[in-house]
């Protein structure tokens, strides 16, 4: 099934939705289902915002167990210039991780707003 059929199913389908919601006089309902029309997000997009949830958080962890190696090196590390390359690498995934994590609270403030709507 191509995307067109896709969406144009999708689109029926909330609609469906919207109508029964307006029947049985739901308002708040028929406003969540409205938006979500009017954002038209389908599934597939939502899966896709998923999946880019998941790959940030998968990132920030592996960052964060790095960041835990070479914390644990640094303790035992000798060597000034040792320690400094350390300190380096270190700084250098601090930052990583401050990236991703921003990504990360982003993509989940995203992904909060359309849950919100779908709720309703």
């Amino acid at each position: 099934m191509n995307r067109a059929v896709r969406q144009a199913r999708w689109t029926d389908d909330w609609l469906d939705l919207h109508n029964y919601a307006s029947k049985i006089g739901d308002e708040e309902w028929r406003l969540s289902i409205l938006h979500q029309l009017q954002s038209g997000d389908s599934p597939r997009e939502q899966e896709l915002m998923e999946q880019r949830r998941e790959q940030l958080q998968h990132d920030l962890e592996e960052v964060s167990r790095k960041m835990e190696g070479i914390y644990l090196r640094l303790r035992d590390a000798e060597s000034g210039s040792i320690r400094s390359s350390l300190w380096n690498a270190a700084w250098q995934l601090k930052k990583e991780r401050a990236r991703l994590a921003s990504l990360l609270r982003g993509s989940e403030a995203g992904a909060g707003r359309q849950r919100g709507h779908q709720a309703g």
